[in-house]
């Protein structure tokens, strides 16, 4: 394919992304139309239809490409050797590329966060924050800690909560910020956890 048309391809799907974003504000996705977007994208049928099937295949694809950057940073997290390992260190990166991400994408994400998203997203979103809490909580806390089910459903909803408040505030503090707020409150819980 040469760059022409990868580029055609990459503005054609940004206009799509970006009408359905505009929509979304509007009304829940199940009430939006294929008819409706690509008069908003100013495109026709057949270009939607050369990518989507439908609307909710399109939130799917759009959702994946966001959970794989979430995935991506959450690998570049990941304990290979916990001899090495800071747990505190870790976590605060993780934080903050995690809200960069959501930086980068905040249109989209306070649509899909929004009452007019998809609640599906956010329990995936929750899923992978506790599992990755689980596991490096397990490995450096591992006995040394009261009740570990209960802190790790603290933490998780309290990081949730602050990403929440801080897009639907518009993201106006930096990700640097919001990692700095996060990680002072996860420590401070933690170390109230531990012997």
């Amino acid at each position: 394919m040469n760059i022409k048309n990868d580029r055609r391809i990459r503005k054609s799907k940004e206009s799509l992304k970006h009408s359905l974003i505009n929509l979304m504000k509007e009304k829940p996705i199940n009430n939006i139309t294929v008819k409706e977007l690509v008069l908003a994208a100013d495109l026709n049928r057949s270009t939607f239809y050369n990518y989507y099937c439908d609307i909710p295949d399109m939130l799917e694809k759009l959702e994946t490409e966001l959970y794989n950057e979430f995935m991506r940073i959450l690998e570049l997290h990941v304990i290979k050797d916990h001899k090495t390992h800071d747990l505190y260190k870790e976590a605060h990166e993780f934080i903050e590329d995690m809200c960069d991400v959501i930086n980068e994408n905040v249109d989209f994400c306070q649509c899909i966060f929004s009452q007019n998203g998809d609640i599906s997203f956010l329990f995936k979103l929750e899923e992978l924050v506790e599992d990755h809490i689980k596991d490096q909580l397990r490995q450096d806390f591992d006995g040394k800690m009261d009740y570990p089910a209960y802190v790790y459903s603290f933490v998780k909803s309290g990081y949730i909560g602050i990403l929440k408040s801080w897009m639907k505030g518009g993201c106006v503090e930096s990700s640097q910020d919001i990692a700095n707020l996060t990680y002072n409150l996860v420590e401070g819980v933690l170390h109230s956890c531990k012997l």
